[in-house]
Parts: C-alpha cells; sequence; structure tokens
C-alpha cells in the first residue's frame, strides 16, 4: 500500500502540480516553514502539510459544496496559527483562493482530538491575526491574543480580543469531564434553571452520538495517517495541492454501509448532504445582527426569521441588512458588509428589550428564561423544548438553539443548517450556525456572517424551536 501511494502522489504531483523548481519562498515564509515544522515533531500536532491535504480530501468528499466551492479553488500554502494554552498550535486558518480571491477559510485541527482535519468552514474568509501578537484558541472563532511562550509552558500574555482585558490561560486536561463547566454553570443558577439545566445535561450525555463519541477510536485513526505524513514532507507545499489530494488512498476495509444515529437525517446515498432552513437561508437577515448580549441578541434573530413584524400581528416591520432605510429607524445602523440593532434602542420595537427581561439577576438567560422569551415573542405559537439532537429537528424547518458554556458563562448560537459528507464507512457531521456576530467579527470579507462547525455530541445543550 505504501509503495502504491508513493508511485501515485509521484505521478498526480508531476502532473498537476507545480514542481519544486518552482516554489518561490520569501524571508517570511521561510521562517513560519521552519516554525510549523519544529512543530510538527510534536506527537501530539498534526503536520501542516498533513492538514492541508486531509483538508482537501474533505472538501473534496462534499465539504467545499458547503462553502459554495465549484470549479477550480486552492488552500494556501501556509496557515496562520492559532495556539493553544500549551503554546503548541490548536487550529490552523487555510485560506480558499479562486484565482487571486480568497472566498473562504477553513480552519482545521492541528492536535489529534478527532477523526476529521476541518472544525470550522468560514464563507467570504477571515484572518484572526494581529500584528505584534500571537493569537490564542480563546472562544474560537473569537480568538485572545498575546505572547507565547516555549512549548508545554503557558503563554507570556494573554488577553481578549480587545487587547486590553487580560485573560487567565486555562486548560482541561486530557480526560476531564467535557461537561464540568455546565455543572459549574448550576452553582450560578436559581433552583428552577438549576433542575431544568441538569435534566438537558443529562439527556445528552445519554444520547447515542455522545456515547458513540466516547468510543471513537482517534488514535488508531491518527496511527493510520503516519504513513501519509512520513511521505508527504517529502513534496513541496505547492505539490500538494488540489488534484494530488483527490488520490483515494484510504480505502474502507468493510462494505457494509454507515448506520444512522437517531438523530441522522441519512440515506446512505449521496456522499453530500446540505439543508438549510428556508426562512433563515435569507442573505439579508444573515447580515444581520442585534449588538448586546449573546442570549437576547440571537434570540432576536431567531424572531426575525420567524417573523417580519414585531408583534407578529402588527404592521410594524424590522428591517434587516439591504432594506431602504426609512425615518422610523434612525437607530438601525447600515453597514456595506452588514446591518445592526443597538440593543440599546427601541429600533426594533422592543423585541431585543423583551428578551433582555427574561435574564437572570446575573444578567445571563438561563433555559427558562429562553422558554418563556420564544413564548413571549410568539404570542404562545412557538415553544422551546430541550432536545439531543440537530439534524432531524433542523430538517423539520425547527431551528436549534445551541448553549457552550465559554469563559464560564452560557453562550448562544442558532443552528439553522446541517450538512454531512461520508467516505466509505465515514460520516461527518457539521451545523450552520449563526452567533449573533459576537465570535465572527474577525471575519474580514463577510463580518458577522454565520459559518459552518464540525459538530461533536458535547458541543453545547441543545434546544428546539417548533410550533405548538
Amino acid at each position: 500500500m505504501k509503495k502504491l501511494l508513493i508511485a501515485m502522489l509521484a505521478v498526480v504531483s508531476i502532473t498537476a502540480c507545480t514542481k519544486k523548481d518552482d516554489l518561490q519562498i520569501n524571508e517570511d515564509s521561510d521562517v513560519q516553514k521552519a516554525e510549523l515544522s519544529v512543530y510538527a515533531e510534536t506527537p501530539e500536532v498534526i503536520d501542516y502539510k498533513t492538514a492541508r491535504y486531509l483538508a482537501y480530501q474533505e472538501l473534496e468528499d462534499g465539504a467545499a459544496s458547503f462553502i459554495n466551492l465549484t470549479g477550480d479553488y486552492e488552500l494556501t500554502e501556509l496557515p496562520r496559527v492559532i495556539y493553544d494554552y500549551d503554546n503548541l498550535p490548536k487550529y490552523y486558518e487555510f485560506d480558499v483562493t479562486v484565482g487571486n480571491a480568497v472566498v473562504a477559510t477553513v480552519t482545521t485541527h492541528a492536535k489529534k482530538e478527532d477523526d476529521a482535519v476541518i472544525a470550522f468552514m468560514f464563507e467570504g474568509g477571515r484572518n484572526s491575526v494581529i500584528k505584534g501578537y500571537d493569537a490564542f484558541v480563546g472562544d474560537y472563532p473569537d480568538a485572545y491574543y498575546g505572547i507565547k511562550g516555549t512549548a508545554g509552558s503557558s503563554p507570556v500574555k494573554l488577553y481578549k480580543s480587545d487587547l486590553k482585558t487580560p485573560v487567565v490561560a486555562t486548560k482541561a486536561a486530557v480526560g476531564d469531564d467535557v461537561w464540568a463547566p455546565y455543572y459549574a454553570l448550576l452553582d450560578q443558577m436559581d433552583e428552577e434553571n438549576r433542575a431544568a439545566t441538569l435534566a438537558a445535561i443529562e439527556e445528552m450525555k445519554q444520547s447515542e452520538e455522545f456515547l458513540e463519541s466516547e468510543s471513537k477510536d482517534i488514535e488508531t485513526y491518527w496511527d493510520g495517517i503516519m504513513p501519509l505524513t512520513s511521505i508527504l514532507k517529502n513534496y513541496s507545499d505547492k505539490e500538494i495541492c488540489r488534484s494530488m489530494a483527490k488520490i483515494d488512498w484510504m480505502l474502507p476495509t468493510k462494505s457494509d454501509g454507515i448506520k444512522p444515529n437517531n438523530g441522522d437525517i441519512y440515506n446512505g446515498n449521496p456522499s453530500s448532504y446540505v439543508y438549510i432552513i428556508p426562512q433563515f437561508n435569507n442573505e439579508k437577515l444573515k447580515s444581520t445582527r442585534w449588538s448586546g448580549k449573546c442570549g437576547p441578541g440571537i434570540v432576536s434573530w431567531t424572531y426575525r426569521g420567524l417573523y417580519s413584524n414585531y408583534p407578529h400581528n402588527t404592521s410594524q416591520y424590522i428591517p434587516i441588512h439591504g432594506d431602504k432605510s426609512t425615518g422610523t429607524f434612525t437607530n438601525y445602523s447600515s453597514r456595506a458588509e452588514y446591518g445592526y440593532y443597538d440593543s440599546r434602542t427601541q429600533a426594533d420595537h422592543g423585541v431585543y428589550k423583551n428578551v433582555d427581561k427574561r435574564c437572570g439577576p446575573s444578567g445571563e438567560l438561563y433555559e427558562l428564561g429562553l422558554k418563556n422569551a420564544i413564548k413571549d415573542l410568539t404570542g404562545g405559537t412557538y415553544k422551546v423544548v430541550t432536545t439531543a439532537y440537530s439534524h432531524k429537528n433542523i430538517k423539520a424547518n425547527s431551528p436549534v438553539f445551541v448553549m457552550a458554556v465559554m469563559d464560564g458563562n452560557p453562550h448562544y448560537f442558532l443552528a439553522f443548517g446541517y450538512g454531512y459528507t461520508k467516505k466509505g464507512l465515514k460520516k461527518t457531521n457539521y451545523i450552520y450556525i449563526m452567533d449573533n456576530g459576537a465570535m465572527t467579527k474577525n471575519n474580514t470579507y463577510r463580518q458577522y456572517y454565520p459559518y459552518w462547525h464540525k459538530e461533536t455530541s458535547n458541543y453545547g445543550l441543545r434546544y428546539k424551536v417548533a410550533k405548538k
């Protein structure tokens, strides 16, 4: 198999990609490559060449359709590095280019923490680099910034993205309970919210997805990638290109197909599938946000996807990005790439403020507040229900709130689309997320825009929005 792979790689790279002699390396990229090569010698770190090659394969296996990639495209040869708190790479950001234009960004894992490399996909591109600082994982896609130290130690300095607020670097030890931050959050709640949230945690822990993820043999997967990594080190960055990565060398050893989980929409036939709830798949809406707290902001955005007016049985229209400006909505701000509501105003007729009233004494929106907010806004037409799954609810046109714990506090997203790719026996799930812009302000080409996230069973608590 190894000899066959070497021969196949050699043929394709000669016929389809630029030769080594044609490679032009400037001083900055030379330094970056040297640094990346040092990290690649660390057992838990993925060599950037391997990450790029596997990202090509995953895109070609169907993930490219999620970010509307058609025809010729390439990934930039060298990634931007997002560091973990041990000063080793956590993520690699590769720009996706068509011709000379950046059309998207693909963020891969840089550590062997999953059996797929693509972790995030951003339409239009992003850039987490700030000159003079190293980028750290933070609440990625909202990176933190600081100065890295030696590998294995903590960052020398670390700040939130405002470059003013200091952050203490913390990292859960491998094997720690992934639900520990959620249990810790319970201490901030009143008794009623505590009971409801605890029940949601237990439901997620017993879901088929979570139990399956706990049994995933990630070590065996990466052991199988080692021969590929050894081979790719002999090739230049230009030789590792899209055409080369189309080689299908990792063939399944069985042919009994993939069995769907309870929460999957899967018929065993197409190599990829994408579904976005139609009423939210609106470019004007996707380019609109509510500034302020994440909970009330994303609930307001969700309401605007369900209804155009507030209250919904009135003629009081809520404009979104691209609508013609009127004197009535002087506090609605519109820029070239997006529009937003100032949460301190009543420009949305009070949608945000009515949700904000449901936040607890600490200012955070918990489960009961979320449920009551949707009930109040829609006049009881819609309800919020805990769920362990995303895909089957989204397919039924029920968007799903995802509550993740970040910096010890709840942070809300809305999943309103999903997709999967399959190759042999392997199926990879993604969800399409709007997080009200709080995590996507570094998107340089489509600022404050939804993005794709590889779905893992422990990625937050989930609450579907459905008609009663």
